[in-house]
């Protein structure tokens, strides 16, 4: 699953990767009440490793989707403000007066 997931991983959306992360943390409690209720970690030491090794890259594209939406959200931000000022407040119910010579 993580190799799958490095494999694609400059193209991940967040959905996928707030599954694969989902998904791993799961395996990783399966794991961890192996081991509390008496099994050994010897088998799981080198996938461990492994999936360890790959927390920094997949952490990084977290970091990147991260700053790519914080800046949509700037931007957008940036659209509403320019926008508003260009929308006039003007008060619907206007006085007329008409002067008579």
């Amino acid at each position: 699953m993580t190799e799958r997931m490095l494999a694609g991983i400059a193209t991940a959306s967040q959905e996928e990767l707030e599954l694969f992360i989902d998904q791993r943390d799961a395996i990783v409690e399966q794991i961890r009440q192996s081991i509390l209720s008496g099994g050994t970690v010897e088998p799981y030491r080198e996938r461990i490793a492994a999936v360890l090794k790959a927390d920094p890259l997949v952490q990084k594209r977290v970091e990147d989707i991260q700053r790519e939406n914080q800046q949509g959200i700037a931007k957008m931000n940036q659209a509403k403000k320019q926008k508003s000022l260009y929308d006039a407040d003007y008060a619907i119910d206007g006085f007329l007066f008409d002067k008579r010579k």
